[in-house]
């Protein structure tokens, strides 16, 4: 679980400092693949929080699969849980260790 905050810079920037979660449960398999869950969570200005539906909420599984020789690919698809988030998204990414 982690909490993020940001602040805008340069001459369009907004005022404030934004808030953030993420997080995520996973399970490695003895097989090798890790599942999970992830979660996404994005509440708006610090000093004036977003009504709930005005915030973005995303959640859903992901799966990590080694490929082998360093290489694995994760797999994730998110579903929003607000009118403001996004219905879904569907995440696929390579990755290769060094």
């Amino acid at each position: 679980f982690v909490t993020l905050s940001s602040m805008d810079i340069g001459d369009d920037a907004a005022d404030g400092v934004n808030i953030q979660t993420r997080g995520h449960l996973n399970y490695k398999t003895e097989a090798g693949p890790q599942l999970g869950v992830e979660f996404y969570n994005a509440y708006g200005k610090m000093d004036d929080i977003s009504k709930f539906d005005d915030q973005l909420h995303q959640v859903g599984p992901y799966a990590v699969i080694p490929l082998g020789n360093g290489v694995s690919t994760f797999v994730n698809y998110l579903v929003g849980v607000t009118d403001a988030s996004p219905d879904m998204e569907l995440r696929l990414w390579l990755t290769k260790s060094f």
